[in-house]
């Protein structure tokens, strides 16, 4: 099926964005709270909006019923959990560190910033543009969504290019994670799930940011290139390690696995909840023929 050009309906999402975004930031912004609010806020009028103003039918992802969207908030979480674990654990064996018992969970900060971060951040980047380029072509959203994710952030303190391009697949992995189940709230547990375990549980930066308080109090020596630096452990060739596999694991369940039991989800678990496998559409359309 051949789809429109989806960049007239892009530049309207793009130009209504910053028209909710600026002019607010300018006026209550100024603090990375207050401006991932707004965020949140714009992105959502802008969401409805656009896809008002040009009938389209996109769902977003985020209707997908109640125990569709519990799976993916339950695998998207245990997934973040166990990939920032492993990066964790892999720079805590090349490079001295030091943990102390931390101040305790910071809830409201959680609340207040995590959530709406990245609530913004996957409406923005995994939502309505996203999901209108993969219409279009996959390989160009899956391109230029992570990049322009990784340009996000690449004003953080700590920042740099192993940042950036750690920062990069990371927006490859939310993007395939939306790839793999077509529900915004696989990647949207992810980047939460990710976000929380660096910073409020395990006490590092998260993306150049402090959290306020956290559960253990790390501290790492060694390499920038090991450590992360200012920018945390996202910065760490450990991390591009890690995302690397992740990106292999989920371009493998979206494209290679059929049949269980190597198949984490059926393909019928979720309203296109599964890309089609390599040729599937041309054996498809030879059946039809025939």
């Amino acid at each position: 099926m051949q789809h429109a050009n989806p960049f007239p309906a892009l530049a309207g999402f793009a130009a209504f964005y910053l028209l909710f975004l600026l002019l607010p930031v300018r006026l209550f912004g100024g603090d990375p709270v207050s401006n991932h609010l707004i965020g949140l806020v714009a992105v959502i009028l802008t969401s409805l909006l656009t896809i008002r103003l040009t009938g389209d039918r996109t769902r977003l992802g985020l209707l997908v019923g109640t125990r569709t969207a519990g799976i993916d908030l339950l695998v998207g979480g245990l997934l973040a959990l166990f990939l920032i674990a492993a990066a964790d654990t892999l720079v805590s064996l090349s490079a001295e560190t030091n943990r102390t018992v931390g101040r305790g969970f910071p809830w409201l900060e959680v609340a207040l910033f995590y959530v709406p971060a990245a609530l913004h951040e996957e409406l923005l980047f995994r939502g309505y543009i996203f999901q209108k380029l993969a219409a279009w072509r996959t390989d160009v959203a899956l391109v230029i969504m992570p990049l322009l994710f990784a340009a996000l952030h690449a004003g953080n303190s700590g920042a740099g290019l192993l940042p950036f391009v750690n920062v990069w697949l990371a927006g490859i992995v939310l993007s395939l994670a939306w790839l793999w189940r077509r529900s915004l709230w696989l990647p949207i547990a992810i980047h939460l799930g990710w976000n929380v375990t660096i910073g409020p549980l395990l006490g590092h930066r998260v993306s150049g940011f402090t959290p306020q308080s956290s559960i253990v109090a790390t501290e790492v020596y060694g390499p920038r290139f090991i450590t992360g630096g200012a920018f945390g452990i996202e910065g760490s060739i450990w991390m591009t390690v890690v995302e690397t596999a992740a990106i292999v694991f989920l371009l493998y369940e979206i494209t290679c696995v059929t049949t269980p039991p190597f198949r984490l989800f059926k393909t019928s678990g979720a309203p296109e909840a599964a890309v089609a496998r390599p040729g599937a559409q041309q054996e498809e359309k030879k059946r039809e023929k025939a």
